[in-house]
């Protein structure tokens, strides 16, 4: 199938194709796919290929794209918090103070464990790294600030036909280029699948302009 064709597919399936949940998602890879419509591809297999796709453009964009947010109300003394239980990365940590302690917004700095034994003792945290579940503060609060805590979360399963992406939507149709490479895989049609792979590959790598004077 020439670049052409690919294109005229990508102009149909933007105008019709509503990706926000699993039915939108299925729907948009079965428009790229040009299937008949009575399909070959169930729906059970599909959703497969859509979840396996999900996963992995959520675990490439990291937080390049939607991320979780959590607030957590610091404890004198106390060093290591729980942040929401579907988070999987730390991307950034802010600690708000209150009015009484300037009410100011501080972001911390993330820290190798290593580095713990170097870093002055003052009277707010600095510093944070991840410890499995855990958030971990580099030094200990005097507590009754918030920590803003921001994360990439876990991909859930897209189980039922309602449940939505969790990449942004500008990323939507990445998950859908993904899905589209490994149902033409499963047929064997090597070169489609390779130029949809190319297209998700575009779409996980997209980077911000460089600040000025950087190469």
């Amino acid at each position: 199938m020439g670049w052409g064709i690919v294109l005229v597919l990508l102009m149909f399936h933007d105008s019709y194709a509503q990706i926000r949940d699993l039915v939108g998602t299925r729907y948009a890879v079965r428009a790229l796919l040009a299937e008949p419509a009575t399909t070959y591809l169930a729906d059970s297999t599909l959703n497969k290929m859509v979840n396996i796709a999900h996963r992995m453009t959520l675990r490439e964009l990291g937080d390049r794209t939607i991320v979780g947010v959590d607030s957590i109300v610091t404890t004198p003394g106390l060093t290591r918090y729980a942040p929401n239980s579907d988070f999987a990365r730390i991307t950034g940590v802010v600690r708000r103070s209150t009015t009484a302690t300037g009410g100011m917004d501080f972001a911390l700095a993330y820290i190798d464990p290593e580095q713990l034994g170097r870093l002055g003792v003052g009277p707010y945290p600095e510093h944070y790294y991840q410890s499995g579940r855990f958030l971990v503060l580099g030094q200990s609060p005097q507590g009754g600030d918030t920590l803003v805590v921001y994360y990439v979360p876990y991909a859930r399963n897209l189980d039922t036909d309602t449940t939505q992406l969790q990449v942004a939507p500008e990323d939507h149709q990445t998950v859908v280029f993904l899905a589209a490479a490994l149902a033409t895989a499963r047929d064997y049609n090597q070169v489609m699948a390779q130029v949809w792979l190319n297209l998700w590959t575009v779409g996980v790598r997209k980077e911000t302009a460089p600040a000025a004077g950087q190469p």
